[in-house]
């Protein structure tokens, strides 16, 4: 999970990387979130959308 965050924008930017237990990249995403947020909730946010793709299946 890696986390983009400045407070003179206005969005948080989010990626997501899942491996498998060999450390193989299965699926990777980027994506800008509107509004400006604390870290704790902006990495909440991360969480979500890494649920978000695997739900999707990738």
């Amino acid at each position: 999970m890696q986390l983009l965050r400045s407070l003179s924008l206005a969005f948080v930017g989010v990626g997501v990387a899942a491996r498998d237990a060999n450390g193989v990249l299965l699926c990777a995403a980027a994506l800008r979130i509107p509004g400006k947020f604390p870290p704790h909730a902006a990495e909440c946010l991360a969480l979500r959308e890494g649920g978000r793709m695997i739900a999707r299946g990738g």
